[in-house]
């Protein structure tokens, strides 16, 4: 079937963050779980009654993916995020095979050409990115979102965004004299035919999606299931009600989730929870021991 040219659009959200860093013990050799093929890998997953997983992809077809949408010819576009967490003047440090200061991040289209429903050839797309974290296809081309995560396509045809809570500052349109409008914990919605712009209650650092009826639900590392149960521009109506919070919890939240692995853990990890209590003066989150 012939198609039309694919394009590109990259979007850029503009943040700044103070970092600190405690002193860092002498690095020592531990020992590590070794790693499996992909084939290996998928047979020590478990999954719940009724659910099947397959290999579609593995190395070396693509790298580092973190998201992946199907267009309207059935080619699946995958974002490569393969320089984080490092800035674009540590990338080439981190990674031997990058010879430059410019990031790497990619979008990588993927295609099953003999009909075995596994992919079997990837072309890059786009390169040369810093930090993609979400891909959605729009008119024969797709949007890239530079640290701004999972982008979806809502009842009302625009395209709502999880922010983060990095906060930042986006100008709308292509007048650089118009009033930016200033992210803090919050998500956001355009709409690509009007260029309209509009900041959402939320603040998710990762998922972003939608049930049947509309209902938009968020989550982030500590959050597993948030609910957006009012937008803002409901709340603007009136000025003088206090509303502290437009997020509701829909299930337990932060260190109080049970989690049970299956799998030990690595020997960096019990050390690092060990450290953070010795160096820190502080008990490491239970979810990250």
């Amino acid at each position: 079937m012939p198609r039309n040219r694919p394009w590109l659009i990259l979007l850029v959200a503009a943040f700044t963050a103070n970092l600190s860093h405690a002193a860092e013990p002498e690095a020592k050799p531990f020992p590590s779980i070794p790693p499996k093929s992909p084939t290996e890998a998928l047979k020590t997953f478990r999954l719940q009654e009724g659910f099947r997983m397959d290999l579609l992809a593995a190395e070396p077809l693509v790298t580092d993916p973190v998201d992946l949408v199907y267009d309207e010819n059935g080619l699946a576009y995958v974002v490569e995020m393969s320089d984080y967490p490092y800035t674009d003047a540590k990338a080439h440090e981190a990674w031997k095979d990058n010879t430059t200061d410019a990031p790497i991040g990619r979008v990588r289209i993927l295609e099953d050409t003999d009909g075995d429903w596994r992919f079997d050839r990837g072309t890059i797309f786009a390169e040369k990115l810093s930090w993609p974290t979400g891909i959605a296809c729009w008119k024969g081309g797709v949007f890239v979102q530079a640290v701004m995560n999972n982008p979806k396509w809502g009842l009302d045809h625009r395209l709502y965004i999880a922010g983060s809570s990095n906060g930042g500052s986006i100008r709308p349109g292509d007048n650089a004299d118009s009033k930016p409008a200033i992210l803090r914990r919050n998500d956001f919605a355009i709409d690509p035919n009007t260029g309209d712009f509009e900041i959402l209650a939320g603040g998710a650092r990762f998922g972003n999606t939608f049930d049947d009826w509309g209902n938009r639900f968020i989550c982030n590392i500590r959050n597993p299931v948030q609910h957006a149960v009012l937008p803002n521009r409901y709340l603007a109506r009136n000025k003088h009600l206090p509303v502290r919070r437009s997020i509701h919890d829909v299930a337990e939240s932060g260190d109080r989730v049970p989690v049970y692995p299956i799998s030990p853990p690595e020997p960096w990890r019990a050390f690092r929870a060990s450290q953070w209590a010795t160096l820190m003066d502080r008990q490491y989150p239970r979810s990250e021991v």
